[in-house]
């Protein structure tokens, strides 16, 4: 096993969690046996940085994750707003806002992930 993560090894680790993190497998499962076929690990120290760079490449793509679905993640989260807003006024009798907001929502969220 070796002691050092070259720059081939660094990205080859980052090109399996990009390839895994959006599909519907263990991206860390994935991660994990990539480090064992590269020879990686072995010692405390050695396991200890490549679970730290495990950390930051999947804190990597959550991000990613996060900034592609802000705009869908801000509109639930302006509906969710007005639906409570209207039903603390006594709005909430019908249930035809519900809707109409979240027509408005998805058109908004499909405009801006189309555009």
């Amino acid at each position: 096993m070796s002691d050092t993560l070259s720059i081939l090894d660094a990205v080859i680790l980052g090109l399996v969690e990009g390839l895994t993190e959006f599909l519907p497998v263990s991206s860390t499962g994935h991660l994990l046996v990539a480090q064992r076929l590269l020879g990686l690990g072995g010692t405390d120290a050695s396991d200890a940085a490549l679970d730290t760079y495990a950390i930051c490449i999947q804190a990597g793509a959550i991000a990613a994750v996060l900034v592609l679905y802000v705009a869908f993640v801000a509109a639930v989260a302006s509906v969710r707003w007005m639906v409570g807003w209207l039903e603390q006024r006594g709005l909430g009798v019908f249930g035809w806002y519900r809707v109409a907001i979240g027509l408005a929502a998805g058109a908004w969220v499909a405009a801006g992930t189309l555009a």
